[in-house]
């Protein structure tokens, strides 16, 4: 499994900045103490087993399902939308109601290049109505949901290029009709003009030297924003040995792409 805890590496990095623009933009002011306290605990808890996460405040820790309904250790914290007055109203009889929280890995004092991954939108399935859950982009924050996955070894790969990494989502809520769903079967929520707006101040915080679109999605809603991102398949989509040749490894080739 990939550390990212050591003397190399400062994850979720200026996380304060990241909370004032959810905070405001997506969780109508009444997230504040509990995004910092999340931050806090994944930067504490980042190379600690999903058995030593503990619940935190009145918020429970629970562990993730995929798209194919298997458990994972994906440690995710679940947050009541009693608390998030802005959300319930609309969201209270959806089910699988999820937010990825941005994630910044620095190189410490090696940074030479500014990488911004946006991928697509923060998949749930098997959750239960009534309630958010929080947790990262590729479950980056979890050591054993992270393990060494091919996106895990692109991330690892850049940052020994001394690039700073920011991973991001293009869609910030992802909500279905039924909480059993399968992996084809689109968010009920879609694009919306929040998606952009959060996005735009992420990319105006971070500063990219590049942006690169992971999957068809998030290329379309860059574009529409104006942006000609560097677009490469989604890491989960199946290519042929053929596509990233002359690299051995699929992983080679996205982090030769995204560095050219």
């Amino acid at each position: 499994m990939i550390s990212l805890k050591d003397s190399h590496y400062l994850c979720c990095n200026d996380y304060d900045k990241i909370v004032n623009i959810l905070n405001a933009c997506l969780f109508g002011g009444s997230m504040g103490a509990i995004l910092n306290a999340r931050y806090q605990q994944m930067k504490d808890y980042l190379d600690n087993p999903h058995q030593d996460w503990k619940d935190l405040s009145d918020c429970k820790i629970v562990y993730g399902k995929n798209s194919g309904r298997k458990d994972l250790p994906d440690v995710q914290l679940q947050v009541s939308l009693n608390k998030i007055p802005s959300l319930k109203k609309e969201y209270e009889s959806k089910y699988n109601l999820g937010h990825d929280l941005p994630f910044w890995i620095t190189n410490i004092g090696m940074e030479t290049k500014r990488i911004m991954l946006i991928s697509q939108d923060p998949l749930r399935n098997g959750q239960a109505s009534g309630i958010i859950t929080l947790s990262t982009p590729f479950g980056m924050h979890s050591i054993d949901y992270r393990g060494n996955k091919v996106y895990t070894q692109i991330i690892d790969g850049l940052i020994k290029k001394n690039c700073s990494v920011y991973l991001t989502d293009c869609h910030k809520l992802y909500a279905t009709e039924s909480q059993i769903n399968d992996s084809k079967t689109p968010s009920s929520i879609g694009s919306s003009p929040n998606d952009r707006l959060i996005l735009q101040k992420e990319i105006d915080f971070f500063l990219p030297n590049k942006i690169v679109a992971m999957g068809n999605k998030a290329r379309d809603l860059l574009t529409d924003m104006g942006y000609q991102p560097m677009h490469v398949p989604h890491p989960s989509a199946p290519f042929s040995k053929a596509k990233y040749f002359p690299h051995k490894k699929k992983v080679d080739w996205y982090i030769n792409e995204i560095l050219k």
